[in-house]
């Protein structure tokens, strides 16, 4: 993507690679019973929306009446969202959106520190992923930095998507455009996206 003016990377790399450990502790357990995930042993992933892991087939059925409306929205939206992407992208959406959105909050929040005229209007937050090797821990991606962007440097398509969306919130919340760029053999993928906030999270940014 040709850039109109230098990209910000404001939030250092060791900071954004310290999230993954405390995600990881959160993320990984069985959704029905709680059971910590092994080091030697991934969870079985409920195959429909990925949102979910199990340490048994036992605790996947018995979970299955409290999750399948929550199945069938996720994966409706992730349908919408990915298409045919690879799962191994669905997958880190499913798992890291807490990462996510603490990323973008302190990234547009130390922007505004400098440019005190920068907004989730004028700038968005460029997220390249990097893959990690098959024997590393699933989703087997991470973000490899983090950078804002003027929002005039976007492809017309991927501005106005953004645009778009950013007019479906009701006044007053707080939206954080963002493109996640992740090169695989078969090409490049950039996914648009955005993140609400209940309150306006620039406050004390590294908090």
């Amino acid at each position: 993507m040709a850039s109109a003016a230098p990209s910000k990377q404001l939030v250092p790399n060791e900071f954004i690679l310290s999230l993954y450990d405390d995600c990881d502790a959160e993320m990984f357990r069985c959704t029905y019973c709680g059971k910590n995930e092994p080091d030697d042993t991934e969870f079985s992933e409920c195959s429909r929306c990925m949102a979910a892991s199990y340490c048994s087939r036992d605790c996947q059925v018995k979970h299955w009446k409290q999750h399948k409306i929550r199945c069938k929205k996720f994966s409706d939206e992730q349908k919408q969202a990915y298409g045919k992407i690879p799962g191994r992208v669905r997958r880190f959406d499913a798992y890291y959106a807490p990462i996510v959105s603490k990323i973008l909050a302190i990234q547009m929040a130390l922007l505004k520190l400098e440019n005190e005229n920068a907004n989730p209007t004028t700038h968005f937050v460029m997220l390249p992923m990097s893959e990690l090797p098959q024997d590393a821990s699933r989703p087997r991606l991470k973000i490899a930095k983090a950078e804002a962007m003027p929002m005039s440097d976007l492809p017309a398509q991927y501005r106005q998507h953004i645009e778009f969306g950013l007019s479906q919130y009701p006044p007053g919340t707080y939206v954080i455009p963002y493109i996640w760029g992740v090169t695989f053999p078969g090409g490049e993928i950039l996914r648009p996206g955005m993140t609400a906030y209940e309150v306006n999270p620039i406050l004390d940014p590294m908090e």
